[in-house]
């Protein structure tokens, strides 16, 4: 499976122009044998204007969710698209949604943990769950920039099975190092594939950083983008995630009942 990481600088509420924006790298990556497209966080209306709330729509109403649905449909290409604002009975969410090679949905995903401190909280309502996909017929995964922060979150994705970890974002420097660092750390613990697709360029006093990044279940660097917009593709291989599980068995030697019980310790007591 080829996986195309596309990294763009998108305008701050400009849905329309991003999509163009986005049309000519979408097509560098069918030339290059994608099989999957992904997108960075927020890319319809970048991360994120103040009035978040008229730029976004109910699904049916959404030119950038149909949008991402004609792609698939049209190159036969899975589709992880990045995170859009998404309204929904008043309420906007930070949705990732994902489409197969028929354009058919197979998964969405409300961002669960809400940077607080860039007030995303003040704007968008949180998410309530997550759980697995399927692409090509390899079990995926999705989570959103800064839900990289909290590792319980990855690990118990990788417990349902996930063997391809999709993480859009709008992560911004001064905190490159934590982005790379984080998303490998990830990989290694879960052993599983991780496909970091970073936004970059500035908006709304953020400066995106860039350094999409895909790493295997060993943590080894497959691509890593530097600061510019542009497609990074690398392929990867299912049997490998197999291989590293095998070799190195953490999630047979867990001890769950133990992390519960210390999970249960008010550590803050005399």
């Amino acid at each position: 499976m080829n996986i195309a990481m596309i990294q763009v600088s998108t305008l701050l509420g400009e849905p329309q122009k991003n999509r163009t924006l986005m049309e000519p790298y979408i097509q560098l990556a069918i030339q290059q044998g994608a099989d999957v497209l992904v997108l960075p966080e927020t890319w319809n209306v970048g991360f994120f204007p103040k009035n978040i709330h008229e730029l976004a729509k109910e699904a049916e109403q959404d030119d950038s969710l149909a949008w991402l649905q004609k792609i698939a449909q049209t190159y036969k290409v899975n589709v992880v698209g990045g995170s859009i604002a998404m309204k929904e009975q008043d309420k906007v969410y930070n949705r990732c949604y994902v489409f197969n090679r028929e354009g058919a949905q197979v998964y969405s995903y409300d961002k669960i943990h809400l940077f607080s401190p860039g007030s995303e909280t003040n704007y968008f309502e949180q998410g309530k769950s997550n759980q697995i996909f399927e692409l090509d017929g390899i079990p995926c995964a999705v989570q959103i920039c800064y839900d990289l922060r909290f590792p319980e979150l990855a690990r118990g994705l990788a417990l349902q099975g996930a063997k391809i970890l999709f993480t859009p974002a709008q992560w911004p420097h001064p905190r490159s190092e934590h982005w790379l660092t984080l998303n490998r750390a990830r990989a290694i613990e879960n052993q599983l594939y991780v496909v970091a697709v970073n936004g970059c360029g500035e908006a709304n006093g953020v400066h995106s950083c860039g350094h999409s990044v895909m790493y295997d279940p060993f943590g080894e660097v497959l691509v890593l983008a530097d600061e510019e917009q542009g497609v990074y593709i690398s392929p990867v291989f299912e049997e490998k995630v197999d291989h590293v599980r095998q070799q190195i068995p953490v999630f047979v030697d867990r001890k769950p009942n133990l992390y519960r019980e210390i999970e249960s310790k008010n550590i803050t007591s005399e």
